[in-house]
């Protein structure tokens, strides 16, 4: 299933501030929440070679990756997975949020482009 993060309820526009950059660390995965009811909840996940972002939602039955405790599991850090707390799939974070086991085995996260501009993090707007 292709999904345009950019139509989902309370997706933040282009240009949006998430973050300071110094806010992120490698290996930590954050969440941050957008719209009038934060309905719209973006991960952002940092390693020593970049910055990834995704709609936190699994492919699955498109709900939220962590638990209702605010918690996200992860499955292996050294190779970047988080495993979805609801039906245990598994999601390589630095590898375009790939499905490599689980329900949705094949699938990926949907990404949603970040830049750095003048050390804050943003929602990128020169990726259509």
């Amino acid at each position: 299933m292709d999904v345009d993060w950019k139509k989902e309820e309370g997706a933040p526009s282009p240009g949006t501030p998430v973050c300071d950059l110094s806010d992120l660390v490698p290996g930590r995965l954050s969440k941050f929440d957008f719209g009038t009811d934060k309905v719209f909840s973006l991960i952002v996940y940092r390693t020593d070679d970049g910055i990834f972002g995704y709609v936190n939602r699994c492919p699955h039955h498109w709900i939220a990756m962590n638990r209702e405790n605010g918690e996200f599991i992860m499955w292996d850090e050294d190779e970047h997975e988080l495993m979805c707390a609801h039906h245990t799939a598994v999601f390589r974070l630095a590898h375009g949020g790939e499905c490599i086991d689980g329900p949705c085995k094949g699938s990926n996260l949907t990404s949603v482009p970040l830049a750095e501009i003048n050390g804050q993090l943003v929602i990128d707007d020169s990726v259509n």
